[in-house]
């Protein structure tokens, strides 16, 4: 079965926006490189990036803000149920970016 449609066009999108923003530009030479860049992107991409759907504020921001941040993002992005509170941890910029799908 797999993901839903809407988690698969999420992922698909995030992945789009780190290897446009952020792979293809620096053109890593190494593993360790991509770890660290592709980490730092996605802090970026969680922390300072606003999100359209989020009405222009941070996955960060609509996390932190907890349920009524969830309750405004969906309501903006047309969602009839609130988003996913994913788990975080030091350094899980994706299950935080993929929480909010």
């Amino acid at each position: 079965m797999g993901f839903p449609h809407a988690t698969r066009l999420f992922v698909e999108r995030l992945w789009r926006s780190v290897k446009y923003e952020e792979v293809y530009l620096k053109a890593y030479q190494t593993v360790a490189e991509a770890r660290t860049g592709i980490n730092d992107y996605l802090e970026f991409y969680n922390r300072q990036r606003p999100h359209q759907a989020l009405g222009y504020r941070t996955p960060a921001e609509v996390y932190q803000n907890g349920q009524e941040g969830k309750e405004v993002a969906a309501q903006e992005a047309g969602l009839s149920s609130g988003l996913v509170k994913p788990s975080v941890g030091v350094g899980d910029s994706l299950n935080l970016a993929l929480g909010l799908s």
